[in-house]
């Protein structure tokens, strides 16, 4: 009977195995579902803050009437190579904000790309609203390779915002080009108007 015994589970080994054989085949070709980072899963502060130039430090105060509690961290000068490490200490200080606003790019800088904006966006989770400032200067006060260097930037904003989610750009630059009454030096808005127009541009994105 012992035998008996053996032989019915060798025959059943000989049924199963192609059963296990396609169950293994199976297991290998459904792929596990990619795992989320850490930057994705990161809250956010429920805050708004920009980071920005000269620009939103004229514009700064206008802004803040229009958009409460919108935090404006902008210094005169700023170079677009600041940017990563600006995301960096928020990140560190204060956690991932639900909206950030870069204003960047004005003081281009030899080297920056397209892939170092990508990356400076990465480093905030994927649910964070990422709100890009295009930029200008006008080739009459700063030359046409600075005049094109602000619309390649601005071009990569746009390309970034069409390959992610939760991400818009203001058209700035394409309004200053159309009303070049706006800016009083070729690349600061005026005092009243065009810091009103700035404003109003960056709260209607931020509604």
């Amino acid at each position: 009977m012992l035998d008996d015994a053996r032989v019915s589970v060798r025959r059943g080994s000989v049924l199963l195995l192609p059963i296990l054989t396609v169950l293994g085949a199976t297991a290998v070709v459904v792929p596990s579902p990619p795992a989320e980072s850490v930057s994705a899963r990161a809250s956010v502060n429920g805050r708004t803050v920009v980071l920005g130039d000269s620009l939103s430090y004229w514009g700064g105060g206008e802004l803040r009437a229009r958009v409460p509690g919108v935090e404006v961290r902008g210094k005169r000068g700023r170079p677009v190579t600041e940017l990563p490490g600006m995301i960096e200490d928020y990140l560190a200080t204060e956690g991932a904000p639900s909206r950030l606003v870069i204003a960047l790019g004005t003081n281009n800088r030899a080297g920056w790309s397209k892939q170092d904006y990508v990356d400076a966006v990465s480093l905030v989770p994927a649910r964070t609203e990422v709100v890009f400032m295009s930029v200008h200067r006008t080739p009459e006060v700063f030359g046409e390779e600075r005049t094109r260097t602000m619309k390649r930037y601005s071009r990569w904003m746009r390309r970034i915002a069409e390959a992610r989610p939760r991400t818009q750009v203001v058209p700035w630059r394409r309004k200053v080009i159309r009303n070049p009454d706006l800016l009083r030096d070729g690349v600061h808005a005026t005092y009243e108007r065009g810091e009103d127009v700035w404003a109003r541009m960056l709260a209607r994105a931020l509604r």
